[in-house]
Formats: structure tokens, sequence, C-alpha cells
């Protein structure tokens, strides 16, 4: 950050995405990195770590975005169902480099970067926006 505030630079921090995680009722077992019956909770994955860049920028006096919290809104926005659109579930025989299909509730797809990063361009998040409205205009 230094680095880049020594050469005219504007540091922006964030913390990590949401992982998109409903956790069943008790007795509902896993299967390849899901589960068969999902709950109606997303429920946090990192803990006191989402906290460090916030604290971390607010000693710097740099911007903090907090990414955490708008993924989070949208993946509950969407629910259980739609918010697997978001993240890398790719159906069994839809791709030949991964035929079996795949379920990855952490990694997002590029549909999500195209919104969220409309989204935090148009300082749509808690925290300045000082150094956003260059971009908001051109989005």
């Amino acid at each position: 950050m230094n680095g880049t505030c020594a050469k005219g630079g504007n540091p922006v921090l964030f913390n990590s995405i949401v992982r998109r995680n409903f956790p069943p009722p008790k007795g509902v077992t896993e299967i390849k990195g899901s589960y068969e019956k999902e709950g109606p909770v997303l429920v946090d994955t990192h803990g006191k770590y989402l906290e460090s860049p916030r604290r971390v920028a607010g000693e710097m006096n740099v911007s903090f975005i907090d990414l955490n919290k708008l993924i989070h809104d949208l993946v509950t926005g969407m629910g259980v169902e739609n918010s697997r659109k978001l993240f890398m579930w790719i159906p069994s025989g839809q791709y030949e480099f991964c035929p079996e299909g795949k379920i990855d509730n952490t990694h997002l797809n590029i549909y999500i970067w195209w919104t969220s990063s409309c989204q935090v361009g148009c300082g749509r998040f808690d925290g300045r926006s000082a150094g956003f409205g260059k971009i908001c205009a051109t989005l």
C-alpha cells in the first residue's frame, strides 16, 4: 500500500467474498462438495478473518469495501436454489473438460463478477466512495 500511495494511487482493501454455505438440517449427508438437501440460512465460513482488511484500512486511512457483505446480501436475496447460478456449478455432460460436472460453492462465475464489479465501481458498498466516481461514469 505504501508503494501505491507514494506513486499517487489510492489503495482500496476488500475482505473475502462469502462462500455459498447453506448447511442442512442434522442427519443430511454431504455429496461431492454439497448436500443432498440444503438448509435455508447462509452461514459464514470466515469468522474474524473478515475484519482484518477493515482494521488495516482504518489504520492506514485507505478505502475499504465490504465485499463479503455485498455478495452475502446478493446470495441471500437470490435464495438457496437461484444462488447456485452465481458459483461454479457445472452440470455433468456440459463441458468436455469437466464431463462429470462440478459443484463449487467457493469460486464465482463470470456472471457474478460482472454484477458485483458494477456495484463496487458505482460505490454501492459500506465505505468511502472517493475515487470511484470516475469508474461509475464509464459503466
